[in-house]
């Protein structure tokens, strides 16, 4: 599932700075936390900091729960892992394709909706499906390959044995001195010459 805000409406979600004092304390009341009206509204919401769960509940994981499923929510900005985008897209390139000529009405729109979805069979979300787990699946290869890739190349500065020091103290420091060769045992070249 995504991370759009109608997927993500909490369950007795914790007050904020945003919230009227009144209904700090009415949340404090529902959990059992003792305070007074005369308590400032940032000290109520010292009390919620120290009160509230430490894992957000959200509506729709309840009612899946219930249902006996789990949700797994995707990252955000990663619609690729999503196999309905992929639907979504077909359906809407049957639109697209179909509705070349006039009349352009919201009818006619809606008739071509309700024609293209029912063309979605079990068979195009299957393949969507797989496509989609090819895609998760390739991607964390690159991943790994990438957290490869980036260990080789991170020099850590913090640390040098003594034979480090003298290659260190060889290096010619003027701005002007150095070429590309003095970099070549990093397999790295300088931001600038």
């Amino acid at each position: 599932m995504d991370n759009a805000s109608y997927h993500s409406v909490q369950v007795d979600e914790a007050p904020s700075t945003c919230n009227r004092k009144d209904d700090i304390i009415q949340w404090l009341h529902r959990h059992n936390v003792p305070c007074t009206s005369d308590l400032k509204k940032a000290e109520l919401l010292q009390l919620v900091k120290h009160h509230k769960p430490q894992h957000t509940v959200y509506k729709v994981d309840e009612v899946a729960r219930m249902a006996g499923h789990r949700v797994i929510r995707l990252p955000p900005y990663h619609p690729v892992y999503n196999a309905i985008e992929l639907i979504w897209a077909h359906v809407k390139g049957l639109i697209a394709r179909r509705n070349t000529l006039p009349p352009f009405s919201q009818a006619k729109v809606l008739k071509l909706l309700q024609e293209a979805v029912h063309e979605i069979t079990p068979d195009k979300w299957r393949k969507a499906v797989e496509h989609t787990q090819q895609t998760i699946l390739h991607d964390w290869e690159q991943e790994g390959a990438r957290d490869i890739a980036i260990e080789a190349i991170i020099v850590n500065l913090g640390q040098q044995d003594s034979s480090s020091n003298s290659d260190v103290s060889s290096v010619d420091e003027s701005p002007t001195a150095g070429t590309s060769s003095q970099y070549d045992d990093l397999g790295v070249s300088p931001l600038c010459d």
